[in-house]
């Protein structure tokens, strides 16, 4: 376990618990501010005062926090991480929003499925209690098997006109929701011939420890960041916590005083 307060450059520098704890004014977003609870619970922070708080983006009358389905479903990963309760108006939502061939598009602008959306969707529902042998959850499962590609990776669209070639990034979300179901990602159903997702995301990793989002393209930040929850088969949220409020403003020029 890595202690994010210990991540710093220096003695005298910021950590990046800190850094993260006073960019909670920047989200603006329902799928920001989840992502902010989800980061903060693992990391045992706290929550800033300039942080929107997530339900303040729930809609009462659509049961939704965006109409996005990757916001909406970030935004209910959130709260779990906060050890909060997850409406059920905003379980049903997420349900509606599921496509006929089972699958979530991550964005309103697409009208296809996508295995990013699916992926988050299926672990949202999941982090919300539904049973993992419910429709929608099965569906959205048997969605990303039939998106899987040869090498065992996964593409962020099977439809996409732009390439359905695998990537490290979708095929993180596809590992961490699999997990999510109590599924083992490198055997069953999710082997293709010799290869599996994990495979697929450990044969991305370069000499120096960075992972690349597709082959050939170099190291890459994100790439890496979503590669090691997956690999370390853990999905989100990665922790529930209630947070203490603190004043986030200050904190990342705050230096280590030991």
């Amino acid at each position: 376990h890595y202690d994010a307060d210990a991540w710093r450059r220096g003695a005298d520098k910021p950590s990046l618990l800190s850094a993260g704890i006073g960019a909670g004014a920047i989200s603006q977003r329902a799928d920001g501010a989840g992502k902010l609870a989800t980061a903060l619970a693992a990391a045992r922070g706290c929550q800033p005062l300039t942080a929107r708080d997530i339900m303040s983006y729930y809609d009462e009358a659509t049961g939704r926090f965006d109409p996005n389905a990757g916001y909406h479903a970030w935004a209910m990963i959130g709260l779990r991480a906060l050890s909060q309760t997850i409406p059920i108006s905003a379980v049903s939502a997420l349900k509606t929003m599921q496509k006929g061939d089972g699958g979530w598009a991550y964005g309103a602008w697409s009208n296809t499925s996508d295995t990013n959306g699916t992926a988050l969707a299926i672990q949202a529902l999941i982090a919300a209690g539904e049973p993992v042998t419910s429709t929608a959850v099965v569906s959205g499962l048997n969605y990303l098997e039939g998106a899987q590609n040869a090498d065992g990776g996964f593409p962020w669209d099977p439809q996409s006109p732009w390439g359905t070639d695998s990537d490290t990034n979708s095929t993180a979300y596809v590992v961490q929701a699999i997990v999510a179901a109590g599924e083992d990602p490198s055997a069953g159903s999710w082997k293709v011939g010799s290869n599996h997702p994990v495979k697929y995301l450990v044969n991305m990793q370069l000499a120096n420890g960075a992972f690349e989002w597709q082959p050939g393209h170099g190291a890459d930040q994100l790439a890496t960041r979503q590669a090691i929850p997956a690999l370390l088969y853990r999905p989100f949220p990665f922790a529930q916590a209630v947070l203490s409020k603190c004043n986030g403003a200050f904190l990342p020029v705050i230096a280590k005083q030991r």
